[in-house]
């Protein structure tokens, strides 16, 4: 099957085929996950580390949800620990790209290093699984376009720097 996906924050993609998934990036991170093996591809678009991160009361993510999320990276593991099975392979032939954790407000001091700890995370949480990172793109003040072959795991990236989107929607 051919399909081309377009990841939006908190979504996640987990499978087999032709195609390719994309997705834009600031200080979110996309975990890619290959398995060369069974050519296998997980993508995810995580906002933020936990789901403890959320301020109770702000308004913008639910506190308490029963059923997991592709929004947090703890429970983008979860996710992917219960899709693994599926295709019948485990944690172990996989190996890890992390792209993104771009600071969004540079010339701002009170800005939180959402990044940072976005991609801090995501390397506890893949290190806990014993899955290697053979590579990372991520930091700086840039988004990202990210897009992976589905077929192949190859990742193609293209940068653009906050400036550089300031002037064009100034």
């Amino acid at each position: 099957m051919n399909k081309n996906v377009f990841l939006k924050p908190g979504d996640w993609f987990f499978g087999k085929g032709e195609g390719k998934v994309s997705t834009i990036l600031g200080s979110c991170v996309s975990m890619v996950l290959w398995h060369p093996k069974h050519q296998l591809l997980g993508v995810s678009h995580i906002l933020l580390p936990s789901r403890q991160s959320v301020v109770p009361g702000s308004g913008e993510l639910p506190v308490t949800k029963p059923d997991l999320s592709g929004r947090f990276a703890d429970e983008l593991i979860d996710i992917f620990k219960l899709e693994t099975p599926l295709f019948h392979v485990n944690a172990a032939g996989f190996t890890a790209c992390l792209v993104g954790g771009g600071n969004m407000f540079p010339h701002s001091q009170n800005a939180p290093a959402i990044g940072e700890k976005n991609v801090e995370t995501c390397r506890q949480l893949l290190t806990a699984l014993a899955i290697p990172i053979i590579t990372t793109d991520t930091g700086g003040a840039i988004y990202r376009r990210l897009t992976v072959n589905i077929a192949t795991g190859q990742i193609h990236i293209e940068r653009s720097t906050v400036n550089r989107f300031e002037l064009l929607f100034a």
